[in-house]
């Protein structure tokens, strides 16, 4: 009975043996399952995945150092225009005040434009009342000198 024991249990133990499942990872394998191709095909793997990686962050760098320089630049074109914007701004108040001031003296102006014109209407007016009353006088001489005439050719008769 030992005997079968003993062979049942060596059964078992070789039947796990020969049963345990295959893989081709190294870490995981048993007494049967080395396989070096399939080693060699994992670092394979493993190799190129590093090296896939090694150029993805590369390619990654290139392309931080690129966005930096971009955004350098940006910058700097952005500090050109806030600048040129400060100029604008200030020339922009320069000519508001530029114009407040001719406003300013045009009013003046006007206002003494006008004061020109009534100035001139009043003179208008009086040149034309001067001109009626020398019309008026020069028609009142007229008559005069008829009058005389007259008076003169009755001191004749």
């Amino acid at each position: 009975m030992k005997i079968v024991y003993i062979i049942m249990l060596l059964s078992a133990f070789m039947l796990s043996l020969v049963c345990q499942t295959t893989t081709t990872d190294p870490r995981k394998g048993g007494l049967f399952s080395y396989n070096p191709e399939a080693y060699e095909k994992r670092l394979d793997d493993r190799r190129r995945i590093k090296t896939d990686l090694e150029r993805q962050n590369v390619e990654i760098q290139q392309e931080s150092r690129k966005r930096e320089s971009d955004y350098s630049t940006k910058q700097a074109e952005q500090d050109i225009i806030a600048k040129q914007v400060a100029s604008l701004d200030e020339e922009l108040d320069n000519v508001k005040k530029s114009i407040a001031d001719i406003t300013v003296r045009t009013d003046l102006q006007k206002h003494a434009k006008w004061k020109i014109n009534l100035k001139l209407k009043n003179l208008q007016n009086k040149l034309g009342d001067n001109e009626r009353k020398e019309h008026d006088l020069k028609e009142l001489k007229k008559e005069l000198d008829n009058l005389l005439e007259e008076a003169e050719a009755l001191s004749n008769l």
